[in-house]
This record gives structure tokens, sequence and C-alpha cells, in this order.
């Protein structure tokens, strides 16, 4: 469970970062990186909360 939480999180931070680099050149597919962050993130904070509940148990 805790492989999962890291690499959900750097997947989240490395789409973010990655979407705001091809913003910024123009080039396509900012908006599906950046769907791809937020989906991510999305995971990341369901996992990191339920291993922290069950980390608690």
């Amino acid at each position: 469970m805790r492989k999962i939480v890291y690499l959900t999180g750097v997947l989240a931070i490395c789409f973010f970062i990655i979407s705001g680099a091809f913003k910024l050149l123009q080039l396509m597919g900012a908006p599906l990186l950046l769907i791809l962050s937020t989906f991510f993130a999305c995971l990341f904070v369901i996992s990191l909360a339920i291993y922290k509940f069950n980390d608690r148990n």
C-alpha cells in the first residue's frame, strides 16, 4: 500500500509539472496531462487516507 501512495503522488506531481511545461511551450497534450494529474492526485488522496487509517489500527 505504501508503494501505491508514493507512486500516485509522484505521478500526479510529474504530470502536473509536465502539463505546465507543455502549456508554456504551447504543445498539444497539456489538457490531457492536467486531467491525468488530477486523476492521480485524487487516487493519492484516497490511498493516503486508507493507508493512514489502516496504520492506526
